[in-house]
């Protein structure tokens, strides 16, 4: 009687209310969402299986210049950013490019598929407030790629090394670049990153270097005997990355966009996929 009793029950309580037992350590044993019942390992090894990206409807990019990013009519030659990636990008993919000096708010950042932040402290050293990084990690976790532009005279500062601190990520600006009117060509290209796909070289001027910590490089460049970073990416959970990369002039009308395989890259940084 005793036996039948339990079978009742669990056949009334359903198979699924009984596989979520507590574990005795306050978690439960429920399966994972991506997990294969018949398979012999746990789904969340497998860093691509749960991994946000954007939706189709995350149509659009931002390109973010406040917090002291340059206004495109800098005389040092940034150049004049004003239609050349907009156009290129609303041809290509029908994305729509967005050029703020305000941080939009939350609801707003949900449609873009990559929010790029330009040379912070470039023209005012100005602190990022602490809604601005609630805001970019709640992008995150929608799927958006965060790429964070260095350029000469914007190498890094303690504002933005904090920004970057609250997304999770340890990858920094050195603070130090290649120096001004410095172009360089000859860059190392790692591949094995979405990002880096199809590129085998790129042409920066004057990059800032860059600070991998635990992320992964993605672009470096022989200084003597020393290999310095200029780009790297870092995902800090299941949602977008984040992408320092030491210049932004292969965003800008001064035609470096159109040199070595800048604009694969640039496509690439947008598209955001496994």
């Amino acid at each position: 009687m005793k036996h039948s009793l339990w079978l009742i029950l669990l056949l009334g309580c359903g198979l699924d209310a009984w596989k979520s037992t507590d574990s005795g350590d306050g978690r439960y044993n429920a399966p994972h969402k991506n997990r294969d019942a018949d398979a012999d390992t746990d789904v969340d090894a497998d860093t691509d299986t749960d991994i946000t990206y954007p939706t189709d409807d995350m149509n659009s990019i931002l390109l973010y210049n406040g917090h002291g990013g340059p206004d495109g009519t800098d005389a040092y030659g940034w150049g004049v950013f004003l239609s050349i990636i907009d156009s290129h990008w609303d041809n290509r993919y029908g994305w729509n490019t967005h050029w703020r000096v305000e941080m939009p708010d939350a609801k707003q950042l949900e449609y873009y598929r990559m929010i790029g932040i330009l040379a912070p402290g470039a023209t005012a050293d100005v602190p990022f407030e602490g809604g601005d990084a609630i805001k970019l990690r709640q992008a995150l976790d929608n799927g958006t790629r965060i790429v964070l532009f260095g350029d000469r005279g914007a190498c890094g500062s303690t504002h933005t090394d904090n920004l970057l601190e609250e997304l999770g990520v340890s990858i920094r600006l050195t603070g130090d670049g290649a120096g001004d009117r410095m172009q360089v060509d000859d860059t190392e290209v790692h591949g094995g990153h979405q990002v880096t796909k199809g590129v085998s070289s790129l042409a920066l001027e004057d990059p800032c270097y860059v600070s991998k910590g635990d992320g992964t490089k993605l672009v470096s460049w022989d200084v003597g005997e020393e290999n310095r970073v200029i780009a790297a990416a870092e995902r800090p959970g299941a949602g977008g990355d984040v992408i320092i990369i030491g210049d932004f002039s292969i965003l800008d009308d001064s035609g470096a966009f159109y040199d070595a395989d800048n604009t694969t890259l640039v496509d690439n940084l947008a598209t955001v996929g496994p």
